[in-house]
């Protein structure tokens, strides 16, 4: 099989792969020299393998394209992490003008208690003052690019006013961006109490 030359491989294998067996059905002489191996989410491609007594030893480097497709997925990753930063403080600032920017008009937000606001309704009530984020730590924030979609999860704290009660929790959340002709949204967010 021949390496791939697509750049759009998601994963490069930058480490040594060795005490690669021969199977039963393959002998020494039909064996091939060297091997490079190229790794997706769902194929390998070898090209080169180098010999020995009872095992091969493959060196796995990275077709052209994949370091610049791995550097893009981190710039990414830092947008998404940046504007997970506007946003919360976009919250503790009742800022409706940010806020109608970083989230998308079919957000759907699970609060920890499972109740579920829209966009429309989520900015509203910061707005009104019905919620009143009085602090956000986020800690542990892990961000995952598929295409044009993120994924984030992470851990926080938060100090919150919600129908005049005051609340303090911490909280496990997941979250979904979009990105969309350039520009990232957030299109869901889940949020639950770790056990106590």
């Amino acid at each position: 099989m021949a390496a791939s030359a697509d750049p759009a491989f998601n994963y490069c294998a930058r480490l040594r792969f060795s005490l690669i067996h021969r199977t039963p059905s393959m002998s020494r002489s039909h064996a091939p020299d060297a091997l490079t191996v190229f790794m997706s989410d769902d194929s390998i491609g070898y090209q080169r393998v180098s010999r020995s007594a009872s095992y091969w030893t493959v060196d796995a480097n990275c077709n052209e394209g994949v370091d610049d497709t791995m550097s893009q997925d981190r710039d990414m990753e830092q947008q998404v992490l940046q504007l997970e930063q506007q946003r919360m403080q976009a919250m503790m600032d009742a800022d409706a003008e940010t806020l109608n920017r970083v989230l998308a008009d079919e957000l759907t937000y699970v609060h920890t208690t499972a109740k579920l606001d829209s966009k429309e309704s989520f900015i509203g009530a910061l707005s009104s003052g019905d919620l009143n984020y009085e602090s956000i730590t986020s800690t542990e924030s892990q961000v995952r690019i598929y295409g044009d979609t993120a994924v984030v999860t992470g851990n926080g704290d938060v100090r919150v006013t919600s129908g005049g009660r005051h609340n303090t929790f911490s909280i496990s959340y997941t979250d979904v961006w979009a990105l969309r002709d350039g520009h990232w949204q957030m299109v869901a967010w889940h949020a639950t109490r770790p056990p106590e």
